[in-house]
């Protein structure tokens, strides 16, 4: 499953909705995203990855896309 679709369904569990409902580039405070709920993602998005994500820029991501787009530009590097 790709990445952004891993995300929009963990967002959609997390805030109890429907994924079609998630924004792809809607900020997860505004989807109701607690501290919490970001570090689940985060940890979902490591796994997926297979490596820890840095902690001091991992704070600035604030959408599904923007993650997408952090965790490619680490794939590719």
């Amino acid at each position: 499953m790709e990445l952004a679709e891993t995300l929009r369904e963990a967002v959609a569990m997390l805030v109890m909705t429907e994924p079609e409902e998630i924004g792809l580039d809607t900020s997860f405070a505004e989807l109701g995203v607690d501290s919490l709920g970001r570090l689940e993602l985060i940890a979902l998005v490591e796994q997926h990855l297979g490596r820890i994500l840095p902690e001091n820029q991992t704070p600035e991501l604030d959408t599904i896309n923007e993650v997408v787009k952090f965790a490619e530009s680490l794939a590719a590097a």
